[in-house]
């Protein structure tokens, strides 16, 4: 059994106040593997963030980058424009992406004092939104994951896909990253975890 996953094809990234480079090209492509019915189910993902997210310039003003803190970890968190502020029209999934297709939408960055890049967990990996429990749901053992961007929130959603012992890939024509430095550098790190990138 497998699973689409299209993560963060928002309103914000592609034309908001986070876009990706080039993030509209996706649209179309996802939408040729939407008609592919190859899958079991398809699920996509929203940020979906409090007014004041930890990761908003807007929530400190006059620095570039915030350091969480859980335990005896930290995440320095760079930190970018407001986006994706729960029930705006910068988090709904973008027009032109076929969302009656679309069997389940899953949330993450709920929480206002944590990051979650991952569509699977928080960057400290000590809180999970739901995307595992409905994978296993469907008895799902391979997950294809898209979306944007490649350099967040797709590579760590499909390192934790992975960690959670789906058969994981990535179809990377149907990503955007936000910059070439970070992509190859995903690209090493996903390697690393034995994501296979189609």
């Amino acid at each position: 059994m497998s699973a689409l996953v299209i993560v963060d094809v928002q309103n914000d990234f592609i034309s908001g106040s986070l876009p990706v480079p080039n993030g509209s090209e996706v649209i179309p492509k996802i939408n040729e593997l939407i008609k592919s019915r190859r899958w079991d189910i398809i699920i996509a993902t929203k940020d979906w963030h409090p007014k004041d997210h930890c990761s908003f310039s807007s929530t400190h003003k006059g620095v570039k980058e915030h350091t969480l803190h859980s335990d005896n970890k930290k995440f320095n968190l760079p930190l970018w424009p407001n986006h994706c502020v729960q029930d705006t029209y910068g988090a709904e999934l973008v027009d032109g992406l076929d969302t009656k297709s679309i069997d389940r939408v899953v949330l993450k960055g709920t929480m206002k004092d944590t990051e979650f890049y991952s569509a699977v967990s928080d960057v400290f990996q000590n809180h999970e939104t739901d995307l595992v429990s409905v994978l296993n749901s469907y008895s799902i053992g391979q997950v294809c994951v898209v979306g944007l961007a490649f350099d967040y929130c797709v590579m760590y959603t499909a390192m934790d896909l992975q960690r959670h012992n789906f058969k994981t890939s990535i179809k990377k024509d149907c990503t955007r990253s936000i910059t070439p430095e970070g992509e190859s550098n995903s690209l090493k790190r996903l390697e690393e975890q034995g994501v296979t990138i189609e």
